[in-house]
């Protein structure tokens, strides 16, 4: 059995930062700014994405979910309400916003046993 590794930094502070105000405005229900902030990511690394070897390409989340199936509804109509929007987009757009703080690394030097 061979396992695949791969290790990244991440800038939390940058990442937190980035997120505050759509963390903020996602406890009050609506995704608006957080969808807009992933875009704005999207945009940024379309052909770049650090995460395209592990997690697949980088998904147009303007015409589809985070497994790339069609929204049934127009998601800009939908945005602001997130009991109509599936938790595993919310996520997905979470995870576009933190890979632009993260940062390709060699490796995890000589603590392999958080593989275990």
């Amino acid at each position: 059995m061979s396992r695949n590794h791969q290790a990244f930094l991440l800038d939390s502070n940058g990442f937190q930062q980035r997120i505050q105000s759509a963390s903020l405005e996602l406890a009050s229900g609506s995704a608006r700014i957080l969808f807009e902030e992933a875009l704005r990511v999207v945009s940024e690394l379309r052909n770049d994405w650090i995460l395209s070897e592990t997690e697949g390409p980088l998904m147009d989340i303007r015409s589809t979910s985070f497994a790339g199936i069609p929204h049934k509804e127009a998601i800009d109509k939908i945005v602001d309400d997130c009991t109509k929007i599936n938790p595993a987009d919310i996520g997905y757009w979470f995870l576009i916003i933190l890979s632009a703080f993260l940062k390709k690394s060699e490796g995890i030097g000589q603590n392999f046993d958080v593989l275990e």
